[in-house]
């Protein structure tokens, strides 16, 4: 497959044009042309908002399509980005549109609509069940304030037959409005299928390749899944704890048996942009202090005043820091391989 990143050099005329004349302009031209992307490429392009979902459809698509991901940059903050007009010319070229949804990547919904667009799309927050209205991710918060079940998470990790029923899949974590859904694997997995069924219905003479590449994937997210189980096994029964700046890696601890320690009000600050009150921080400064949390999971791409003092205090107490990002690392784009180094580093803070 082709990989690219998006493109600014479509000119102001060009983006005020009608959606063929975007597309001559450059919409599926340059150096990054779906002709250039294999022997017997089908000439189908993919548009994913982030690199996370774009990498998981060029896993599936193979050399038969283009993957273009508007937001793949290592550093930047999908919640608070703003779109560009190349954006629009992107998604109006594409074939296929993979996005996340749940408010996440809201300027996709937003171009979709005011281009009147009818293009397939796959949008992994609706797979997963995940509306994303709600500010407090949907968790269970008791008495002290923590986002953590009463035992912390009694069910098992997914056990995938890669024969999911799409009607019936239901979102198992208690999380319905927390919009990571990507740190799901059991969702990526589905998602996957999904895309697997829209190239397949797009470019029938191509259909096996996207079936053997979609196995394959899901075979790896089989394995993955299975390294995410372990985390949270220990010799004496117990579950490790984590305290964590933003609720990024929230579906995968949950499928780890981790406790999150974090308190509800520090995710519900982060979510709405605001500084968590002074009490949150206090309790906060209690759980590092005193050695309540085993790791703390650091989302560098959301940094605050209240993360960077958490991040010190951490390293003060030798508490480990691991990070888990919104997007793939410059330099990467597997999505296997991305969540394998993160849950490894994980795995070592933990002692595993």
């Amino acid at each position: 497959m082709t990989l690219r990143n998006r493109r600014h050099w479509l000119t102001v005329g060009c983006l005020t044009a009608t959606a063929a004349l975007i597309t001559a302009c450059g919409g599926n031209g340059g150096e990054g042309d779906a002709a250039d992307a294999g022997e017997g490429s089908s000439g189908l392009t993919v548009v994913a908002s982030t690199n996370v979902w774009g990498s998981v459809a060029a896993a599936v698509g193979g050399s038969n399509v283009e993957v273009v991901s508007i937001i793949d940059e290592a550093g930047a903050d999908p919640h608070s980005y703003e779109s560009q007009p190349s954006d629009a010319a992107e998604l109006v070229g594409a074939d296929l549109i993979v996005h996340n949804g749940a408010g996440y990547d809201e300027f996709v919904s937003q171009i979709i609509a005011s281009e009147g667009l009818d293009t397939p799309a796959v949008e992994a927050a609706a797979v997963a069940g995940v509306e994303g209205h709600s500010h407090d991710h949907g968790h269970e918060h008791s008495e002290d304030g923590h986002e953590h079940s009463e035992d912390g998470h009694d069910e098992e990790p997914a056990d995938h037959d890669h024969d999911h029923d799409h009607d019936e899949h239901s979102h198992e974590h208690g999380a319905e409005d927390n919009e990571h859904v990507w740190y799901d694997l059991a969702v990526v997995s589905e998602v996957a299928e999904r895309i697997a069924d829209e190239l397949s219905e797009l470019d029938a003479d191509n259909a096996d390749g996207y079936r053997s590449n979609l196995a394959e994937f899901q075979d790896g997210i089989d394995e993955l899944a299975t390294s995410v189980a372990e985390l949270g096994e220990s010799e004496d029964g117990g579950h490790p704890h984590v305290l964590s700046t933003e609720s990024v890696a929230t579906y995968l601890l949950a499928d780890a048996h981790i406790h999150d320690l974090t308190p509800a009000g520090m995710h519900l600050a982060m979510h709405n942009e605001t500084d968590p009150p002074a009490a949150v921080i206090a309790e906060i400064n209690e759980i590092i202090d005193g050695g309540e949390a085993d790791v703390m999971i650091n989302n560098p791409q959301t940094e605050t005043g209240v993360t960077n003092e958490m991040l010190s205090r951490a390293e003060q107490a030798g508490m480990p820091v691991v990070e888990f990002t919104e997007t793939l690392p410059e330099g990467q784009d597997d999505f296997l391989a991305w969540m394998t180094d993160q849950v490894d580093a994980l795995a070592a803070a933990l002692g595993r």
